[in-house]
């Protein structure tokens, strides 16, 4: 309910792509990965509503008010915590948040942290929101469900080394940002091949995966190929057509279709846990 009506707050938002791909995340599908990851909580909805649209709707310091949620978010996911390798590697998607949040934060502050400027701040807003959340938390199913650990766990801690490469080192963020590709390439594989045992127990949930898988595929052939041209100065999308074409196709497509996939999914009995 309260999920829902994050969802139909987003189509009164405003602004450029990327920022309306930051308001979907926070609106919709944060509170969407914790409540399939965590189970489902109406006090941490109602908190991640109330906080989000203050965010989005009210003045730049509400945005402290969505730092603050996801901190709670990250700290319930630290609390809910158990022994299997899948519950740790929960606490990926749920605390990536905080750092999107916080370069949220500078965005609507202006701040220029470690010295970079817009439209890179936003950007890495948006990938911390989107990226590093709906990709692992689908690792993280799929690992309960029998999938790769080895994946689950490339896909959990690869994201902060593609941020230290755009930081420090531009040939470790080709080398993080290409194996990056590659493991969420390995990813839309294997959600692909899920969906397919989905499927038998729901068309429309098994439909939805695999086209979740298709977008994946897509949008990372375009990643990798920017981060290519980025180190090697050969022809290359811009920032520009990433956004409208890389952005759309993981943060819109991928995202909303994996995510609505996995919550019909989880209301079905499939093959796995029949």
């Amino acid at each position: 309910m309260l999920i829902g009506l994050g969802a139909l707050a987003w189509l009164f938002t405003t602004g450029d792509v990327v920022s309306r791909l930051v308001f979907l995340s926070m609106l919709v599908y944060v509170p969407l990965s914790a409540r399939l990851l965590l189970g489902a909580s109406t006090s941490r909805e109602f908190l991640a509503l109330a906080t989000a649209t203050a965010a989005v709707f009210g003045q730049p310091d509400a945005a402290y008010l969505w730092l603050a949620a996801t901190l709670a978010i990250a700290f319930g996911a630290v609390l809910s915590t158990r022994r299997e390798l899948s519950s740790w590697l929960a606490l990926f998607p749920l605390g990536y948040p905080v750092v999107g949040a916080g370069w949220w934060l500078a965005a609507r502050q202006d701040w220029t942290p470690l010295g970079f400027t817009e439209p890179i701040v936003s950007l890495t807003a948006a990938h911390f929101h989107h990226a590093a959340v709906t990709p692992l938390l689908s690792a993280v199913l799929l690992l309960r469900q029998g999938g790769s650990r080895s994946l689950a766990i490339a896909l959990c801690l690869l994201p902060p080394l593609v941020g230290l490469g755009i930081t420090f080192s531009p040939g470790l963020e080709l080398v993080a940002a290409v194996g990056f590709a590659g493991a969420l390439v390995a990813l839309s594989i294997q959600q692909l091949a899920y969906s397919r045992k989905v499927f038998a127990a729901s068309q429309l949930a098994g439909g939805l995966l695999g086209a979740g898988a298709l977008f994946l595929a897509l949008g990372m052939a375009l990643g990798a190929w920017y981060a290519v041209g980025q180190y090697t100065g050969l022809a290359a999308p811009s920032i520009p057509t990433m956004v409208q074409t890389h952005a759309l196709f993981n943060g819109g497509g991928f995202g909303a279709t994996t995510l609505l996939g996995w919550w019909m999914a989880s209301r079905v009995q499939t093959p796995e846990n029949a």
